[in-house]
């Protein structure tokens, strides 16, 4: 039997782990950037769940103040306006103040759970009835089209159409 002395294998199971770590470095420098790519589309989910739940939101505060939504101008708001430009409603509520009151407090909503919130409430009188459109934008983060490892700012929108 042929026994080779320990000299010529000196330096062979070291160079077995260098090469070993070097390839548990490049999984785990992927595994990061995907950590980091699902975070960023979390956020994205998220905010647009939120844009959602705010357009229902107006949807049933109109619901809920039905004559003055179908006919006045009340609940009609551009993005320009601000929460400001609607008082609040603070002790006894008419439908015209109530209106008034909710889209302060809607447009306030939007502004801070959004980042970069805007809304906008628009009508459209069908031969059926009226079809509302809310639109609501807000700032994200997303993929550039010239390098996807690169990061730019957007603006996401959410349309939601009814009839009240």
């Amino acid at each position: 039997m042929d026994i080779k002395p320990l000299s010529t294998h000196r330096g062979f199971t070291l160079l077995e782990i260098m090469i070993s770590l070097v390839i548990l470095a490049v999984g785990l420098l992927g595994l990061a950037g995907l950590q980091s790519v699902s975070v960023i589309n979390n956020h994205a989910a998220l905010m647009r769940s939120e844009a959602s739940l705010l357009s229902y939101d107006i949807m049933d505060r109109m619901r809920a103040n039905r004559d003055e939504a179908r006919n006045t101008n009340r609940y009609l708001s551009g993005f320009d306006d601000s929460a400001s430009a609607y008082p609040l409603c603070v002790a006894s509520c008419t439908p015209a103040t109530l209106a008034s009151h909710d889209l302060n407090q809607w447009k306030t909503d939007v502004s801070t759970q959004l980042p970069g919130g805007e809304a906008e409430i628009a009508r459209e009188n069908l031969a059926s009835g009226q079809l509302y459109i809310v639109t609501l934008r807000w700032d994200e983060t997303v993929p550039d089209e010239n390098d996807p490892k690169l990061r730019k700012k957007s603006k996401a929108r959410l349309q939601l159409r009814s009839e009240i």
